[in-house]
């Protein structure tokens, strides 16, 4: 199985970063070869275009830029498949879950649930969605109960069709 990281994930490491002391500035600005060349254009990220027909017509209707999540996978659709199924998986459990937490009112742990939803539905191309859910969780943690209480049965409907149109596909 071939796991590919964003371009911008952090990597941590053992050893302490070591960091040189900062040298006084020359009077004169020193150039060098590398900054007197001319700057080049930045290589070309390959655009994968993922195709509205198929089986993944529906989740192009609900809003997915697959390309998007493709892209995140390194172009790599078997592990944009994955993340999917993943995402998909135990969606009953996520959404009772969910509701749990609006009913019981318990918005520390309903904060912590639209985090998880807002993170992994970007990962997926659901940008709608993740705003939705980002939404809620800047509510939940501003204590902002009658946004939540506005905004909450949309962005779980939009969840829910979501998960089950997902499910469907694996």
């Amino acid at each position: 199985l071939k796991r590919v990281l964003p371009k911008n994930a952090v990597v941590y490491t053992k050893e302490p970063i070591k960091r040189k002391k900062k040298e006084k500035p020359a009077s004169e600005p020193v150039v060098t070869e590398a900054l007197a060349a001319e700057p080049k254009a930045p290589e070309a990220v390959p655009v994968v275009e993922a195709a509205p027909e198929g089986p993944y017509a529906s989740l192009t209707a609900l809003g997915v830029d697959m390309a998007h999540g493709i892209d995140y996978c390194g172009g790599d659709t078997e592990f944009y498949d994955e993340l999917l199924e993943d995402y998909a998986s135990k969606k009953d459990e996520k959404l009772t879950e969910i509701q749990g937490y609006f009913d019981n009112e318990d918005w520390e742990n309903y904060e912590i649930r639209v985090h998880g939803i807002k993170s992994t539905s970007a990962l997926i191309g659901a940008t709608g969605l993740s705003e939705k859910a980002k939404s809620l969780e800047f509510a939940a943690k501003d204590n902002n109960i009658q946004f939540i209480h506005d905004n909450h049965a949309d962005m779980k409907a939009d969840y829910e069709k979501l998960l089950s149109t997902i499910s469907e596909l694996f």
